[in-house]
């Protein structure tokens, strides 16, 4: 009876222990893939994009301009493929500008400022995950 106690608590412990590798190597798969997208997304910005202002690149297109990304401007993409869809200090900035713009009829801000909003609200929700 010891004996079979003693089995089932020691593999009560290696499953345990296999369980806390299992979730540190989760878990630091998720941080490097992050550290990719991190370091992707400052390098990836295509020579044809103009990057927002605060990459101190002065913006060519205005905001309200239909063809291009509405997070950093950049012509050759949509904001779903935007290397800054998940930064949320640039999608707050991009707010900020996209509120001070008097260019922009009010249906067109509307737009615009639900679409960031529902990209920061991602951004919080995975930030919450990890």
């Amino acid at each position: 009876q010891q004996y079979q106690r003693q089995q089932q608590y020691q593999q009560q412990q290696y499953h345990l222990a296999q369980q806390q590798a299992r979730g540190q190597a989760i878990m630091q798969a998720q941080y490097e893939q992050q550290q990719q997208q991190i370091r992707s997304a400052s390098t990836s910005l295509a020579p044809t994009a103009s990057p927002s202002p605060m990459l101190g690149i002065k913006l060519d297109r205005p905001v309200s301009s239909d063809d291009i990304c509405i997070i950093c401007s950049a012509a050759d993409h949509q904001m779903l493929e935007c290397p800054y869809r998940m930064n949320s200090e640039i999608l707050n900035r991009r707010m900020m500008e996209v509120q001070a713009d008097r260019d922009i009829s009010e249906s067109k801000r509307f737009m615009l400022l639900s679409a960031l909003r529902t990209f920061l609200s991602a951004v919080s929700v995975v930030s919450g995950l990890h």
